[in-house]
């Protein structure tokens, strides 16, 4: 029987073309550090927060991924601590002030999300955000209020600030396991990402569903549940009701 259901965020609960949806941020994000006078070379900037973020999916445990993302992001862009810290402040202003313009990259929500969230709240199920861990709170919180839900609506939700690993680190599951005393078969993970969500969850014998309304790395060798919100929602009350 599951205890717990483990959703990622991009392209499974928030509607979106991942890679469209990464270019629209960079541009956000490059006219916000213009406007601003912010010291980076715009330019380069998209490949250089990808190099860093790169090193935060490496992230080994020894510090948050928010510490390994600023470590990474200061070698390419040197500054006293005094502009480092107003450098992380403006960031944050930018996550408060102007992420929401990335509202217009997404697709239509599908209406089932609410009513699968809705049953997992009646069946007294966790529900845990298990996002890739790279962005800070400010940002994660923006994109689950774009789909209409509250953070305080999940029991967990992982991002930079909270985590020492990432996807698709086993450590990082086994950390939410761990926080939550579950066994892997106690839990459904659902995501989009064959790579990042399904792959080391069935590593950890949890069970999956491939939500394939936005997919990545489908390279066809899946043959567990898959489909829409609909079509979770379904499964989900099977397997609950096969449990009782």
């Amino acid at each position: 029987m599951i205890k717990a259901v483990f959703f990622d965020l991009d392209g499974t609960l928030v509607p979106c073309d991942t890679n469209e949806f990464i270019r629209g941020y960079f541009k956000l994000l490059a006219k916000y550090m213009i406007d601003h006078d912010l010291n980076v070379d715009v330019s380069r900037m998209p490949g250089d927060i990808m190099a860093a973020c790169y090193k935060v999916m490496k992230n080994d445990g020894t510090m948050t991924n928010k510490e390994r993302f600023w470590l990474e992001f200061f070698k390419l862009y040197p500054m006293s601590e005094k502009e480092g810290k107003e450098f992380m402040r403006s960031c944050d202003r930018f996550y408060e002030t102007k992420f929401d313009d990335a509202k217009y990259l997404l697709s239509p929500k599908d209406p089932y999300i609410d009513d699968v969230i809705e049953y997992l709240n009646e069946c007294m199920l966790i529900k845990v955000l298990a996002t890739s861990p790279v962005f800070p709170r400010a940002a994660t919180n923006k994109r689950v209020n774009w789909i209409g839900h509250e953070f305080e609506e999940f029991d967990h939700i992982t991002t930079y600030d909270n985590c020492i690993f990432c996807k698709p680190s086993l450590d990082y599951y086994r950390e939410l396991l761990i926080m939550f005393a579950l066994k892997g078969e106690e839990v459904l993970m659902v995501g989009n990402d064959m790579n990042e969500d399904i792959k080391p969850a069935k590593a950890l014998k949890m069970q999956t569903f491939f939500i394939d309304s936005f997919p990545l790395n489908d390279d066809g060798t899946y043959t567990g549940p898959r489909g829409t919100f609909k079509d979770l929602l379904a499964y989900l009350k099977e397997i609950m009701k096969t449990a009782q």
